[in-house]
């Protein structure tokens, strides 16, 4: 099934696992272990999934600052296609189902094939809500490019992360699985000089 990211809303006590070769999110409450829904791909017992299209081999969920839930879908189903950032509205009571409200797609910066991108981004990608509710995003997989993008879906910055081939002297595009960002300048500070931080 591989279980590849989860998301543990402290304040809901709500758990959300995403299985990828699923193309699901499980959301599921804290610390009972009762499943309150499943999202992505609906299986019936003996047949293949139905393929709704919502997210396929995502890599990464979370709930936004609004509640709404961001996932992060490598778009596997789609392999001329890059992958996405998508959020959804969660269903209400008496209504079924995910609501998608927004939606990126990815871009690359150097004529990348798109018909290779099952592979170049098999493995990996993340999204991080910044403060501003704008997206710090890592494509992964061999081409790992790493950017933010705000709510008007203006990329506001982006990197191609690179290593130094010493033996062929020249620069490599260095794979990435997940990146990371500190949005505290505090944190940043006490990173720079290892000292505990001081809220």
């Amino acid at each position: 099934m591989h279980e590849n990211a989860f998301f543990f809303d402290e304040d809901a006590k709500v758990i959300y696992i995403s299985f990828r070769n699923l193309n699901q999110i499980i959301k599921v409450k804290y610390p009972e272990g009762n499943v309150l829904a499943t999202y992505g791909e609906i299986f019936k017992p003996g047949e293949p999934g139905e393929g709704n299209g919502l997210f396929c081999g995502q890599h990464c969920c979370l709930r936004s600052q609004n509640g709404s839930l961001l996932v992060y879908n490598n778009n596997f189903c789609n392999p001329a296609s890059t992958p996405q950032i998508i959020t959804f509205q969660e269903p209400t009571p008496g209504n079924d189902g995910l609501k998608k409200t927004w939606e990126y797609q990815c871009t690359t910066e150097d004529g990348s094939d798109k018909s290779q991108s099952k592979y170049i981004w098999q493995a990996g990608g993340n999204i991080i809500e910044l403060p501003d509710s704008s997206l710090f995003a890592c494509m992964g997989g061999s081409y790992s490019k790493i950017f933010i993008v705000n709510r008007d879906k203006e990329e506001l910055w982006s990197a191609l992360p690179e290593r130094w081939l010493p033996f062929e002297k020249k620069w490599f595009p260095n794979a990435g699985y997940r990146a990371s960002i500190i949005t505290n300048h505090k944190a940043f500070e006490a990173l720079i000089w290892n000292e505990e931080l001081k809220e």
